[in-house]
């Protein structure tokens, strides 16, 4: 088992990483019994920092999703309540994961945003009236959702779970579940802190969010 010492080196040679990047790009953070958003502010191959949208402790075991394709194993080896500091159990290698394994550009790379697995219910409003769905995962851009009676190119309003009615358009069906593009992409914070009020509601007890530095953030947005 690591010591103090031994987590103090660590949370210091990580933060001064020479090869680390500057960036701010969205990723998604796993702990056991909760999944959210995160937004990463520095990178390197050993390890990041970041904006944590609930309370890390220190120790505490994580998986970062940086991409549709790049998930890592890591460890909270410092936190101040608003960052965290993770090390990656592995290396990874930064440029591909800036840039698309598959050596496509950043726009390109890029433009699937994060997708959470969420499970919730929804209300879908279209002309004929309204129709129950289930969210199945969810990005700053859409929703999937299990849905029947919608047509692809159709405008139609989701009501969601503690949140305000969203105009999207939905982009695809297929057998039952269809893609819905909002009209008017989340704002970062707003799905944060709509993601772990759904999770608190489903788990029946609080993780640990950190709501009002939330809320702050979306007043000054």
């Amino acid at each position: 088992m690591a010591s103090d010492q031994d987590d103090i080196g660590n949370a210091v040679d990580l933060r001064s990483d020479e090869r680390q990047q500057s960036v701010y790009r969205p990723a998604l953070i796993e702990t056991d019994g909760f999944s959210g958003f995160c937004m990463v502010r520095n990178l390197s191959s050993r390890g990041m920092k970041a904006d944590a949208y609930a309370e890390l402790d220190t120790g505490q075991r994580v998986v970062v999703e940086l991409s549709h394709i790049q998930r890592v194993d890591g460890q909270i080896i410092w936190s101040d309540g608003s960052n965290v500091g993770i090390r990656f159990d592995r290396k990874i290698d930064v440029p591909s994961v800036l840039l698309g394994t598959e050596g496509l550009p950043d726009s390109i790379a890029n433009s699937r945003p994060p997708r959470l697995t969420i499970g919730c219910t929804a209300s879908v409003s279209t002309e004929r009236g309204e129709i129950p769905a289930w969210v199945s995962d969810v990005s700053q851009r859409g929703l999937k959702v299990v849905i029947s009676g919608v047509a692809k190119g159709e405008e139609v309003h989701v009501l969601l779970p503690h949140h305000h009615v969203k105009k999207a358009i939905v982009r695809w069906t297929q057998e039952g579940a269809a893609g819905l593009n909002f009209v008017a992409p989340m704002k970062y914070c707003e799905l944060a802190e709509w993601a772990i009020r759904v999770q608190e509601e489903r788990l029946n007890r609080p993780v640990n969010p950190l709501i009002e530095r939330l809320r702050e953030a979306r007043r000054s947005a």
